[in-house]
């Protein structure tokens, strides 16, 4: 079960800075298709 730590990471994202905004973009498509992998 993965959702701690997909919850923790969408608090780490919303608490990102808005001039990270792209490198946020980035990380969270990277996190979504490593989830992806292991569904």
């Amino acid at each position: 079960d993965n959702r701690p730590q997909l919850y923790k990471y969408c608090r780490i994202m919303n608490n990102v800075k808005p001039k990270q905004n792209n490198l946020s973009i980035t990380a969270s498509s990277k996190f979504q298709n490593h989830i992806n992998k292991l569904s």
